[in-house]
């Protein structure tokens, strides 16, 4: 007796080429049980990668993710060498918090 080949579906996103690349983003909002979290967030494709900006109970946040070698120029005027760049604002729109990430190395910024 032989077994049967196995089977699978195959399954593209509405609107999707075969072939096309597709980029996923999460987006993770930590919260209390009991409150609920912020949902606004915007994910913009720009030159070089993509922007993302999040609302926090406290502020929000800008993300600039990088995908190639080249800087990503957000729409700002910003620009972005590091992979992953990302500023945390307060209410009234103070920068408070700067991460950047580059390869192996995380450091804080200005």
């Amino acid at each position: 007796m032989t077994a049967a080949a196995p089977r699978h579906r195959e399954s593209r996103a509405a609107g999707v080429a075969p072939g096309a690349e597709t980029a996923f983003v999460t987006l993770l909002w930590p919260h209390r049980a009991g409150e609920t979290p912020t949902t606004g967030a915007k994910l913009e494709t720009v030159t070089g990668g993509y922007v993302l900006d999040a609302d926090l109970a406290e502020g929000r946040v800008r993300i600039l993710l990088r995908t190639g070698d080249t800087p990503l120029a957000a729409p700002d005027g910003r620009t972005a060498k590091a992979d992953l760049e990302a500023v945390r604002f307060d209410k009234p729109g103070r920068a408070v918090a700067h991460l950047i990430v580059d390869g192996r190395t995380v450091r804080a910024g200005q």
